[in-house]
């Protein structure tokens, strides 16, 4: 099982959406979480996890399923020396650790060409990190994933479900 985790902000606080499916190639989310969060650290250039791994946290103790492996709007890694990201902080606060994928839409300074993943016809790539599984498993997930466009259809559907 897989679980895909996106968080957006507002100005009541924040909603985190959580959907668990089977495998890479599902259609369709197994189940859905949803967690309104009303208080929400500030946002501080450079510590972005600071404001956001609270939340999912908080969205992680309402899902009572088992998973292997989960996926965040985000890097796990952040550039070249690799320094910790919101997936590296979540994986450090997790008394069960999962694997963690980071899909991040937008290129970080320094982050490796290998990092690079082109879906469909897209001439811009999403950046792939990882904790606890291979970079190219990693990428051969996010790849199998649903969807003719950059962003696989499930990820894109946690997005929106983010901002009902």
């Amino acid at each position: 099982m897989i679980l895909i985790i996106d968080v957006h902000y507002r100005e009541t606080g924040a909603y985190a959406v959580a959907g668990l499916i089977q495998d890479w190639d599902s259609q369709e989310f197994e189940q859905c979480y949803t967690l309104h969060i009303t208080e929400v650290a500030e946002y501080i250039a450079g510590n972005f996890y600071k404001r956001e791994l609270p939340c999912i946290l908080q969205l992680l103790e309402c899902i009572d399923k088992d998973f292997k492996y989960i996926v965040i709007d985000g890097y796990v890694q952040l550039g070249a020396e690799q320094q910790a990201g919101l997936g590296t902080h979540l994986w450090n606060a997790l008394t069960h650790k999962k694997a963690i994928i980071g899909v991040a839409k937008n290129y970080y300074k320094d982050t490796p060409e290998n990092c690079a993943l082109y879906r469909g016809n897209s001439k811009k790539p999403l950046y792939i990190t990882y904790k606890d599984i291979h970079l190219t498993d990693a990428k051969n997930y996010i790849a199998k994933m649903t969807g003719q466009y950059r962003i696989p259809d499930l990820i894109k559907k946690i997005d929106t479900l983010t901002r009902v």
